[in-house]
């Protein structure tokens, strides 16, 4: 799951979408087609946040004030989600961010409280109502067990309550200073959670020392290579983990670089970035996302180089896997898709990536079907 930091209330309210299917129909598509998935209308952009493993996709398209949700699989099409009506008005203006199996959905957003004064929220959706988590709060992660990790309210900036919530009910990690307390990041279906403890303080300098709290023995594994930096991906001994997947394989980046952790053998792998991409020599990768067969996908950016256009932001969607090598999925596509594909946001255990790119001249969402891709690539 993605990290996301807000302040605000957080809620659970599980799926009760009964006008949406939260299971996915079989997608006939070909291996090399891009399905846009983003909504008609007016709006500055679109987002495909997450796909689950029944093929659901959840997102938003941008049109501030009036932003539009939006939930999608192949059988049923897009639908729009109304934000205020499934968290009962705890939330008025948010975007949905994850999706799990079970049709749980994490929202991200806001609660008007005054006149043109909005109070920052999080909310996990379910059947079971609203559960309060707090009046200022931000959900890090959650996983297919609707276990969710995440903070409560900074005091002066010296203190924060973590905790992990199963069925709404919180337990603290150790609340101490920021320099000494547990801030959890990531979290799997095994319940085990990847976070940090800061170790210091500075204007551009925050350096942190990472870890994982294993669920079954609560050992915990120290990540390499000691401290990391948030701010430094690049010329630096720093590990930054980006994601976690059910054989605790931790994605992230090392000096820049696309780099998997496996604790079991505290063996740290770095990978070439620009083994199969044409890249300068800034290439750096972002991991936000890896499944249970060791799929890993995100973007690939580099500043210092000629942008395709205004939007991009000189990103690149990348899929990794052992067998395949890191991959610009924009290649595996094909040259006149139509599409830059900028960022791969998630990707299911059928391989199945959704992500944003910019297509006739917008930012929308698409859903590429990964293994299909690859397959295909391998038999040219």
């Amino acid at each position: 799951m993605n990290i996301r930091y807000a302040v605000g209330l957080v809620i659970i309210v599980l799926c009760a979408f009964s006008q949406v299917s939260c299971g996915g129909g079989s997608d006939s598509q070909s291996a090399s087609t891009i399905v846009d998935i983003s909504p008609s209308g007016d709006y500055s952009l679109s987002t495909a946040s997450a796909i689950n493993d029944y093929g659901t996709v959840v997102g938003t398209a941008f049109n501030h004030p009036t932003d539009r949700n939006f939930i999608w699989n192949s059988r049923d099409g897009i639908k729009e989600i109304d934000v205020q009506a499934i968290t009962k008005q705890a939330i008025t203006r948010g975007t949905i961010v994850d999706i799990n199996d079970d049709g749980d959905i994490l929202i991200s957003g806001s609660k008007e409280i005054s006149d043109g004064f909005h109070e920052d929220s999080d909310c996990v959706i379910n059947t079971t109502g609203n559960i309060s988590f707090g009046p200022v709060s931000y959900i890090a992660s959650f996983n297919n067990k609707a276990e969710v990790i995440g903070c409560d309210s900074i005091v002066d900036r010296a203190y924060r309550d973590c905790w992990i919530s199963r069925a709404g009910t919180k337990t603290y990690y150790e609340r101490a200073s920021l320099e000494q307390g547990f801030n959890p990041l990531l979290i799997n279906d095994l319940g085990d959670v990847v976070g940090y403890k800061q170790t210091g303080f500075g204007a551009e300098d925050f350096p942190y020392d990472y870890s994982l709290k294993l669920a079954d023995t609560g050992a915990v594994v120290k990540l390499p290579p000691g401290t990391g930096n948030m701010y430094e991906t690049m010329g630096v001994d720093a590990f930054l983990p980006g994601a976690i997947n059910n054989s605790r394989i931790i994605a992230g980046s090392y000096n820049g670089k696309l780099a998997l952790f496996n604790p079991a053998s505290s063996v740290l792998t770095s990978i070439d970035n620009r083994a199969n991409i044409d890249g300068g020599p800034a290439l750096m990768s972002t991991p936000l996302h890896i499944n249970d067969d060791g799929v890993v996908v995100g973007y690939l950016w580099d500043n210092y180089s000629p942008r395709l256009n205004d939007q991009d932001e000189n990103r690149r969607a990348f899929i990794y896997h052992p067998d395949y090598g890191m991959l610009d999925i924009n290649d595996l596509v094909g040259k006149n898709s139509g599409w830059d594909l900028l960022q791969a946001n998630h990707v299911n255990k059928n391989w199945d990536i959704v992500g944003d790119g910019i297509h006739d001249g917008q930012w929308h969402s698409f859903l590429v079907h990964g293994k299909e891709l690859l397959k295909a690539s391998s038999a040219k």
